[in-house]
């Protein structure tokens, strides 16, 4: 991990459930959980479309990253947001090397 600091989590941080537990359904959320990978760029594309209704212009998000051995990280790099007339239309981490993981997003 070097100098970036980061933690491991569990399965509690998601509710007990792993990120395919969570899918797209008609209910507002607590949480959403969205994957990506292979990636030093992860991004939450078209805020404004696909996640204001639920969570607002002041979301909480969290990056975690998924090791070569499965286990959960919790990292601690701060997400750019893209805001255009006020509002955001994307959130993306610049991480220092390519990655797997997945991006909550909670109100």
């Amino acid at each position: 991990m070097g100098k970036y600091a980061s933690r491991q989590i569990d399965a509690d941080l998601l509710g007990g459930y792993p990120p395919s537990h969570y899918s797209t359904s008609t209910e507002a959320p607590a949480k959403t959980v969205v994957s990506f990978a292979a990636t030093a760029t992860p991004t939450l594309s078209n805020y404004q479309a696909t996640y204001a209704t639920t969570y607002g212009e002041h979301p909480s998000v969290q990056l975690v990253t998924i090791d070569g051995d499965g286990n959960y990280i919790e990292r601690n790099e701060r997400p750019k947001y893209n805001i255009s007339a006020g509002l955001i239309n994307s959130i993306s981490w610049d991480l220092p090397d390519i990655e797997t993981g997945f991006i909550i997003i909670r109100i």
